[in-house]
């Protein structure tokens, strides 16, 4: 698997578990929201993720989809 940053530069998979982690510690903590789009196929990705990460760490999610 290749990871990039924001600029696009390759970075180790490692680092970029650990940033999401930490992100997402960042974002229970605020008490803030993560949102998730997908359109067609991908919108069953989006939602089982959004309800995924909601169920295994408390972290408020909302999808946003579009089926067709």
């Amino acid at each position: 698997m290749k990871v990039s940053d924001m600029s696009g530069n390759i970075i180790e998979t490692d680092t970029a578990f650990k940033q999401l982690q930490n992100y997402a510690l960042g974002v229970l903590e605020r008490n803030k929201t993560i949102y998730f789009i997908g359109n067609g196929s991908s919108a069953s990705i989006a939602n089982e993720a959004s309800s995924s990460l909601a169920k295994e760490t408390g972290i408020k999610t909302e999808t946003f989809f579009n089926f067709a």
